[in-house]
């Protein structure tokens, strides 16, 4: 075989692997493009938006945070501005309802637990462990109400 056949055939062998590699380019862009758009339908992450959320210092929201730290469970604004020895109006329990609200809705920091009640993001955990302890005690201390009931002689039909 002649030299100039050998690389034409090594020209069109090389081609096709191009082709192929063209093709399995267009193939990856098109699941790029894909995840790109899946992607617009998740919620952001309030990591990436603000990777470190920082209070000033001596703001009244850094306040109520070491007030939240102190207490280790949510509390109402109206809790909260006692804790940080302010009179309590109703133009600053909406003041700090508004400012704890905007971190809550964007899951920084602080957490809505009800109506004007607040907690910490970071202590989101020890609540819920907290709440399903005093469940189970409740729970518990209904079905000891019951047995003692039907086991009273002198309980009323």
């Amino acid at each position: 075989m002649s030299a100039r056949k050998e690389l034409e055939k090594r020209i069109a062998k090389e081609q096709t692997k191009l082709e192929g590699l063209r093709l399995e380019v267009g193939k990856l862009e098109q699941f790029i493009l894909g995840l790109r758009e899946a992607l617009r339908f998740l919620p952001r992450s309030p990591e990436n938006d603000q990777p470190d959320t920082k209070l000033r210092p001596g703001s009244d929201v850094a306040n109520i945070r070491k007030v939240l730290l102190d207490a280790r469970e949510p509390l109402h604004v109206r809790e909260l501005l006692i804790g940080l020895g302010r009179d309590d109006t109703k133009e600053r329990r909406s003041s700090i309802a508004g400012s704890l609200g905007s971190y809550a809705r964007n899951s920084q920091i602080f957490v809505r637990t009800g109506p004007n009640t607040f907690g910490l993001l970071e202590l989101l955990n020890h609540y819920e462990e907290r709440n399903s302890v005093t469940e189970k005690n409740r729970d518990k201390k209904d079905v000891d109400e019951e047995t003692w009931q039907m086991d009273d002689p002198f309980a009323a039909n």
